[in-house]
């Protein structure tokens, strides 16, 4: 049995690379907690170190057993852009049944709304993908309420949290936290 188990998490795994690499339809509606800013607001923000902004916001809500974004990573499994891409830091679950993320791009001049575009799908590709499978609830709470975040050139993408906990007391806590972070890495 859990041989069968551990075969279904590999192929739901499969599934999910497939799915986050297929490109949703950027028309579609995201999430309608995310945020964003004014690209018109790059020039009033200092420049950021994406490093330390990662640092940051996972100082408050860690990525479960998390391993760096590389080139790889964000353009063939995520769908980034790298023309669109002055910077970035990253990391993911190795997980297979854990759908943790948090990247931070610095977007070219005049590029972050391209990239906004690209980790609503990413992170809308999650949702689709643990919306397949019932023992992922949880998951998939996690990536619906997930944020997608422009400020100025600076685009962040947060999917993390205890996926139990956000079935059982919601994600309210997990992602004001995260919010939080953003805002105090932003100041």
């Amino acid at each position: 049995m859990k041989k069968i188990l551990a075969l279904m998490l590999a192929m739901a795994l499969s599934l999910a690379l497939f799915v986050g690499c297929g490109g949703d339809d950027p028309s579609s509606e995201g999430n309608s907690s995310s945020q964003s800013g004014s690209s018109s607001e790059s020039s009033a923000l200092p420049a950021y170190d994406v490093e330390q902004v990662l640092e940051a916001i996972e100082s408050a809500v860690p990525v479960s057993s998390g391993k760096e974004i590389d080139d790889d990573t964000l353009t063939l499994l995520m769908n980034v852009d790298m023309e669109n891409v002055e910077a970035y830091a990253g990391k993911i679950t190795q997980l297979n049944q854990n759908t943790d993320q948090i990247l931070v791009i610095q977007a070219k001049p005049g590029k972050a709304d391209a990239v906004k575009t690209e980790l609503e799908a990413r992170r809308q590709a999650m949702v689709d993908s643990s919306a397949n499978y019932s023992e992922f609830a949880g998951e998939k709470v996690k990536a619906e309420n997930g944020r997608v975040v422009v400020k100025g050139d600076y685009v962040v993408l947060v999917i993390v949290g205890d996926s139990q906990k956000m079935l059982d007391e919601g994600p309210d806590d997990t992602y004001k936290a995260v919010d939080k972070a953003i805002d105090e890495a932003f100041n």
